[in-house]
């Protein structure tokens, strides 16, 4: 049976997005990646892949896939998390965020951002105008705001 487009984008919290699986060698996935835009490192030492379309993006650290962005869609259970409030976010992931949220306001629209850390499903939720826009999903060796060991 063939892989649908939803197929790619499911989140099992601190194993993978679709086919890919944190803190696995990204040179297991070149076949997949053969549409994405390589990016080399930036300035936190991390290279990047991103679609075109820029619904999606790979940060690799060290040849290891590190945290997968996702800025259209998410599956969870089969619902897409963005778009959701936070409240429907929580009630469908069955998890709460923990410490005080960060609101950061960095596009100059006058609409801020808060950004939700869900420590125990390896998630860190932007939200904008109440709804979900960003979410930043990781593995166990990644989810850490400790530098990593160079």
């Amino acid at each position: 049976m063939a892989k649908t487009m939803v197929d790619t984008l499911v989140f099992k919290p601190w194993q993978s997005v679709g086919v890919f699986k944190f803190d696995d060698d990204i040179a297991n996935y070149q076949n997949e990646l053969a549409d994405w835009v390589f990016e080399p490192i930036d300035e936190y030492g991390l290279e990047h892949y991103h679609l075109n379309d820029d619904s999606r993006m790979i940060s690799i650290r060290h040849g290891k896939i590190g945290s997968i962005f996702c800025y259209e869609t998410l599956i969870y259970q089969g619902v897409n998390l963005i778009g959701l409030t936070i409240d429907e976010f929580k009630n469908i992931t069955q998890s709460d965020y923990v410490g005080t949220p960060e609101e950061i306001d960095f596009e100059d629209d006058g609409y801020p951002q808060v950004i939700y850390n869900f420590d125990d499903i390896g998630a860190r939720v932007w939200v904008k105008k109440g709804k979900i826009v960003t979410i930043i999903v990781a593995g166990k060796d990644s989810y850490s705001d400790e530098p990593a060991d160079d």
